[in-house]
């Protein structure tokens, strides 16, 4: 019911998937800090339903790369609402890629591969794929997003960007970043989380498949 009112519609298994994932993160967050809340209607409102914001505007199939991926925020949760999707995470926190790879196989998920390691230690030939979606929930502010991810972003691919409460103020600093970067923004979309009264802002910015210098 809350995914339907954000215009995702859930099948029977995904739901399931979503649970099962919910109940291994409540597990392995009791041994290692994995997240900073515990409760399970928080985990979902406030981590699962704002991971599946973007996913209605998303394509069903691709290659995407979740850089800082945590505790799989956003990527596992757009990969089971998005099964076609190749998915490489970048974590360079061992504790929480061993979590991620514990997740991945008790999910049965497949085309998704977690990485332990830092974002400057990508080797070329992974940059060389070229990605459709590139993703980074709370590594890092969207102008930092935009130049770690340029050489990974395929031309007419996206960087999806949650900004929180200040979309607005954040897309306006960095306009002439995003022709400097041939970029342009597709998607600007606001909502509420439930039981939150701040409005929140998550953007889908796509490079132009041809330069326009």
């Amino acid at each position: 019911e809350k995914a339907s009112r954000f215009g995702i519609f859930l099948t029977e298994a995904q739901a399931d998937l979503l649970l099962l994932f919910i109940d291994q993160l409540i597990e392995w967050n009791i041994k290692i800090n994995l997240i900073g809340i515990s409760e399970r209607d928080r985990i979902f409102n406030e981590l699962v339903l704002d991971s599946m914001v973007p996913v209605p505007y998303l394509p069903d199939k691709g290659r995407m790369i979740d850089l800082g991926s945590g505790a799989g925020f956003p990527a596992v949760i757009i990969k089971i609402l998005k099964p076609d999707l190749d998915v490489i995470l970048v974590e360079s926190n061992g504790k929480k890629v061993s979590f991620l790879k514990y997740a991945i196989h008790t999910l049965k998920l497949t085309g998704i591969i977690p990485i332990n390691g830092r974002i400057e230690t990508i080797t070329e030939d992974i940059k060389a794929l070229g990605f459709d979606l590139i993703t980074s929930r709370a590594m890092t502010n969207l102008e930092n997003i935009i130049r770690i991810s340029d050489p990974f972003l395929k031309p007419g691919g996206a960087v999806i960007g949650f900004l929180g409460r200040d979309g607005a103020k954040e897309l306006k600093k960095i306009r002439e970043l995003l022709l400097d970067y041939n970029l342009a923004l597709k998607d600007f979309i606001t909502y509420r989380l439930p039981g939150k009264k701040a409005e929140r802002t998550t953007v889908i910015i796509q490079k132009e498949s041809i330069s326009n210098t």
